[in-house]
């Protein structure tokens, strides 16, 4: 098993464990942000490893786009879309 498999494994490893889904709150605009919150936070770090490991252009830079697009949408998802935070949902 080369460096990449080790950590990969060990990063699904742990993501698998923690796919437990966030407690509700009863709002399903809160519930939807939380869970979408959990899966790019869970996300973000492998595409950032996939980087260090990958030799193949085309898998990089879609890695890159992928990774920049969740960053904005964690912002979206913390900060609410448009006027609206989430806690005024």
């Amino acid at each position: 098993m080369n460096s990449f498999e080790k950590i990969g494994k060990a990063m699904m490893d742990d993501m698998m464990s923690m796919m437990e889904m966030p407690e509700t709150t009863g709002s399903t605009d809160k519930d939807f942000a939380n869970m979408m919150i959990k899966h790019h936070t869970d996300g973000i770090p492998l595409g950032e490893t996939i980087l260090k490991y990958t030799e193949n252009q085309t898998f990089k830079s879609m890695t890159e786009k992928i990774n920049t697009d969740q960053k904005k949408e964690l912002l979206d998802f913390f900060w609410g879309f448009g006027r609206h935070s989430l806690f005024e949902i």
